[in-house]
């Protein structure tokens, strides 16, 4: 039986680490297929890693993380990309990190039964170990979770 993961919470101001030789990057147009670019990265990424167990999980943070960068950032910075990075722990645990350079902060909304949004970050913090964001110096920020 696969442990239920507490809930995570968004904390402000948490460190994004630098970034380490095994780390992988991959850059997205805030477009509408960017989210199925980076499941795919990140399905690869994990297996190969042989961390298949988690790959489920992975999809629905990335696909989440990255949706809500796309969307903000089309209506900002349209041409610069989205950075996705996919990193290890120092407990070897995978970390999902988007990066936008829209200057909105993330917020957990409570949305209504009739909203067609809204529900994605709830998402991501009922399913990582933990979640959270950090500004970017300048403009944008890098929600960032941990599975």
């Amino acid at each position: 039986m696969k442990k239920q993961p507490t809930r995570a919470h968004v904390p402000l101001g948490n460190p994004v680490p630098s970034p380490q030789p095994n780390d992988l990057f991959l850059s997205v147009s805030p477009v509408p297929s960017a989210a199925g670019l980076a499941r795919t990265f990140v399905e690869h990424r994990l297996n190969a890693l042989g961390m298949a167990d988690l790959v489920d999980d992975a999809l629905v943070v990335v696909s989440e993380l990255v949706t809500n960068a796309a969307r903000e950032h089309r209506e900002h910075r349209p041409t610069v990309p989205i950075t996705v990075r996919l990193a290890l722990t120092d407990e070897g645990r995978p970390r999902i990190e988007v990066t936008d350079r829209s200057p909105n902060m993330p917020r957990l909304r409570n949305a209504s039964p009739v909203e067609e949004s809204g529900r994605g970050l709830l998402l991501v913090t009922a399913i990582a170990r933990e979640a959270g964001y950090k500004p970017v110096p300048g403009c944008g920020k890098t929600v960032w979770a941990v599975l």
